[in-house]
C-alpha cells in the first residue's frame, strides 16, 4: 500500500458521493468515484484500489453483482468492501456478507462510523498483505535451505574423502570428557570398518583404529577450545601393509569435524623421489648457474630492436653484394659448365675439377628430393628465383645456397637449357638465426620483468604506460626477523634462501592467476586484478595468502627456527604504470596500495590482516576473526580482521540452518 490510501466510492446518487468523497479527502485519503457498477468495475482494473465503498441498489448491476465480479478474478478479490445500503433488513446484510462483503453500513450513515470503519478496514488489509509477505518469504527459505541440504548432503556423501562430526561430552564441571559420533560419510565408516549407523552415539577414541588415544584426545580438545583447524598424519596397518592417513580436525560448535585422507600414494611417491633428490640437487645447480650467467638486465627495447635491424640490413648488404657463382644445366640435369666462383663456392680448385667430379646436381643437395622440387618449379613458372637450399661442398660440409634459375629457349620456344645463379648464404642465414635467438631472449627478459600483456603493449608503443583499476587487491608479504638473520650468514646464503622462499611464492601467484608487482629485501608484493581484470580477485589473493603462509612452514634457518610471516591486504583502486627508461619497472601507486603495506606492518608473524573492504568481499567464502580497531597513519582508527582459513562444507551448512 502507498502512504496514502485510494479509495472507491460507488453510488449512483451523486449526492451521496460528493458527501463522501468530501468527508474522506478531509481524513486524508486518495477518493474515486464511480457511479455505476460498470464504472466501478472499469476503475478497479485501471488501478486497484485499497478499499470499495459499494453501494447496494443501483441500476443495471447491484452492488451484490459487482462484489462477485471482483470476487471471482485473483487480482481483486483481496480488496476489502464495504457496503452502504438504506436497506437494513437481516437479510441483506447475511447476503453481503456471503458475497464477499467485508463490513455493512446502513443509509443514513454516521460520519464518524464510516471513518472508524473505512480506517479499520485498511488496517486489517495491511495487516493480511503483511502477513501474506511473512508466510511468502518464510516458504521460499525453507525451499532454498531444503534444497541446500540435499546439495551438501549429496557433496558429503560422493565425497572421495572421509568425513565425519564429533560432540564433545562434558562432565558437571563443564570439562570435556569424550566425543561423540554425530554423522559420517560412507568413506569415513569404511575406513574405521562400521556402519555409519553403528557409529553415531559411539566414542570417537574406541573407533578409531591403531591411534594412541590419549594423544588423540588432546588433540581434539585443543581444536574444540582453540577453534584452530589442526591437522595430523597417521600411520596404521591395512591388509599386512601400512597405510598413512592425514586427519584434519576443524570446530564445529561444541564440537569439530574431522577429515580423513588417504595420503599412502603420496608417502610412497615422496619416498620415491627421495632416492633420486641428490640427482635432482645437481641438476638444479646447475641450471642455477647457467641463470646466474644472465647479469645484463634488458637494454632500452627501441636501441635494441634498432641495433638488430642495423645489423640486420649490414649483413644483408655484404650478401646481396658477393660474387655469385654462374652455371648452365641441360635439359636431362647434366652440367654444361660452371664459373670460377661457383667452384670456389663450393669448394672445388676449378671448374674442371667440379666437373668431373659432380654430374648432375641431386649430388650435390643434402634433401635428395629438392631437385625434383626445383624441377617442378620450373616446368611450371620457367623461372624460379631464390630458391634456398643445404648442399655439400667437396669436404662433405653443409652451406646454405640461394639460387636464380631460368629457362633458355630458341626463338620457336624450345627449351635450350637452363642458366642460374648461386650465391652463399650460410652467413646469413647463420645470422638470422642468430637474430631469432636474440630476439626470443630479449622476449624473454622483457616477461621477466613486465606482465605479458604490459610487455606486449611496450613492444607495440614506446609511449608511457600508465593505467587505472577501480577494483584490484593488493598484498604485502613480510618475512619476520629476516634482517637479524642477514647479519647472522654469508651473502651467498642469504641469496639462495631468498631466492628460494621467492621462487615458491611466484609459483603460488603463477597458480592463482595473480600478479607479482616486486620484492623490496625481504618483502614480497603481489596484486589480483589487474591488468586483466576478474570479479574475483579478493578471493584469489586469499589464497595465495593462505597457501604462502602453509608453505613458509617448509623452510628453516641455518639454525633449523621456522620462519614466519606478516601478510596484509587491501581492496580497492590503483594506479599502475612502467617506469624506467634503461631497466624498466612496473609498480602501483594509491591509497589501496599505502593501506595494504601498513595492514602488513601492524599485522602479527604468523597472520593475515585484511581491511573492511577486502573483508566485505570474501566474508561468506572464508573464516575471519575481528581484531578490533587499530591506529592507521593518515587515515586514523580502522577496524581490521584477521583471515583465519576457508569454510569448511559442515561450516556452510551450519550457516544455512541457522
Amino acid at each position: 500500500m502507498t502512504d496514502k490510501p485510494d479509495i472507491l466510492i460507488v453510488d449512483d446518487q451523486p449526492d451521496n458521493l460528493r458527501l463522501l468523497s468530501n468527508i474522506l479527502s478531509q481524513q486524508g485519503y486518495k477518493v474515486r468515484k464511480a457511479l455505476n457498477g460498470a464504472l466501478a468495475i472499469a476503475a478497479v482494473e485501471a488501478a486497484l484500489p485499497d478499499v470499495i465503498l459499494l453501494d447496494i441498489t443501483m441500476p443495471d448491476m447491484s452492488g451484490y453483482e459487482v462484489c462477485q465480479h471482483l470476487k471471482a478474478s485473483v487480482s481483486t478479490q483481496s480488496i476489502p468492501i464495504i457496503f452502504l445500503s438504506a436497506l437494513d433488513d437481516a437479510t441483506d446484510k447475511v447476503k453481503a456478507f456471503q458475497v464477499g462483503g467485508a463490513d455493512y453500513i446502513t443509509k443514513p450513515f454516521q460520519t464518524e462510523e464510516v471513518v472508524a470503519r473505512l480506517a479499520l478496514q485498511i488496517t486489517l488489509q495491511q495487516q493480511r498483505l503483511r502477513l501474506q509477505d511473512e508466510i511468502n518469504h518464510h516458504q521460499q527459505t525453507v525451499e532454498i535451505l531444503r534444497q541446500s541440504r540435499a546439495m551438501l548432503s549429496s557433496v558429503l556423501n560422493s565425497s572421495i574423502d572421509g568425513v565425519a562430526a564429533f560432540q564433545a561430552v562434558r562432565d558437571d564441571q563443564g570439562d570435556i570428557i569424550d566425543f561423540q559420533w554425530v554423522v559420517a560419510n560412507p568413506v569415513a565408516a569404511s575406513w574405521v570398518g562400521k556402519s555409519r549407523d553403528a557409529l553415531i552415539g559411539q566414542s570417537a577414541l574406541d573407533e578409531l583404529p591403531n591411534v594412541n588415544t590419549h594423544e588423540l584426545f588432546d588433540w581434539f580438545v585443543e581444536v574444540v577450545e582453540t577453534g584452530r583447524s589442526l591437522d595430523r598424519e597417521f600411520c596404521h596397518h591395512r591388509q599386512g601393509h601400512p597405510a598413512w592417513f592425514q586427519l584434519v580436525a576443524t570446530k564445529l560448535g561444541d564440537g569439530f569435524s574431522l577429515t580423513f585422507r588417504d595420503i599412502t600414494p603420496i608417502k610412497t611417491m615422496v619416498a620415491q623421489l627421495e632416492s633420486t633428490n641428490h640427482e635432482l640437487e645437481l641438476r638444479n645447480q646447475q641450471l642455477q648457474e647457467r641463470i646466474d650467467v644472465c647479469d645484463i638486465i634488458l637494454s632500452e627495447r627501441l636501441e635494441a630492436e634498432s641495433a638488430l635491424r642495423q645489423v640486420e640490413e649490414r649483413y644483408r648488404s655484404i650478401f646481396e653484394h658477393s660474387i655469385e657463382g654462374i652455371y648452365q644445366l641441360a635439359p636431362n640435369r647434366h652440367y654444361l659448365g660452371v664459373n670460377p666462383a661457383f667452384a670456389q663456392i663450393l669448394g672445388y680448385d676449378s671448374p674442371e675439377d667440379f666437373m668431373e667430379s659432380v654430374i648432375s646436381p641431386e649430388q650435390l643437395y643434402v634433401q635428395p628430393k629438392r631437385q625434383a622440387e626445383l624441377s617442378a618449379y620450373m616446368q611450371r613458372y620457367d623461372s624460379v628465383p631464390d630458391f634456398e637450399s643445404q648442399v655439400y661442398r667437396r669436404d662433405r660440409s653443409v652451406i646454405w645456397v640461394s639460387e636464380n634459375i631460368w629457362a633458355v629457349r630458341d626463338t620457336e620456344g624450345v627449351l635450350r637449357y637452363y642458366e642460374g645463379m648461386i650465391t652463399n648464404v650460410t652467413d646469413r642465414k647463420e645470422a638470422e638465426r642468430e637474430l631469432r635467438v636474440q630476439r626470443l631472449r630479449s622476449e624473454r627478459l622483457l616477461l621477466n620483468i613486465l606482465p605479458q600483456r604490459i610487455a606486449e603493449r611496450l613492444k607495440r608503443s614506446p609511449r608511457t604506460i600508465a593505467d587505472s583499476f577501480t577494483d584490484v587487491t593488493v598484498l604485502f608479504a613480510d618475512l619476520v626477523n629476516f634482517t637479524q638473520l642477514a647479519s647472522r650468514i654469508s651473502p651467498q646464503e642469504l641469496v639462495d634462501l631468498l631466492n628460494q622462499i621467492f621462487s615458491t611464492f611466484d609459483s603460488l601467484v603463477e597458480k592463482y592467476g595473480l600478479e607479482k608487482v616486486k620484492t623490496v629485501g625481504d618483502e614480497y608484493m603481489a596484486v589480483s586484478g589487474m591488468p586483466s581484470p576478474r570479479p574475483d580477485h579478493a578471493g584469489a589473493i586469499a589464497e595465495l595468502a593462505l597457501d604462502m603462509q602453509e608453505a613458509i612452514r617448509q623452510f628453516k634457518t641455518p639454525d633449523g627456527d621456522p620462519f614466519q610471516l606478516r601478510i596484509g591486504m587491501n581492496t580497492g583502486p590503483v594506479v599502475a604504470g612502467v617506469i624506467g627508461t634503461k631497466k624498466f619497472s612496473y609498480d602501483l601507486w594509491g591509497d589501496t596500495v599505502n593501506v595494504a603495506s601498513r595492514m602488513e606492518s601492524r599485522g602479527e608473524p604468523g597472520r593475515i590482516q585484511v581491511t573492511p573492504k577486502t573483508y566485505e568481499f570474501i566474508k561468506h567464502q572464508y573464516v575471519f576473526e575481528s581484531r578490533g580497531e587499530i591506529f592507521i597513519k593518515g587515515i586514523g582508527q580502522m577496524p581490521t580482521y584477521w583471515l583465519i582459513g576457508r569454510r569448511s562444507p559442515d561450516m556452510l551448512e551450519q550457516l544455512l540452518e541457522k
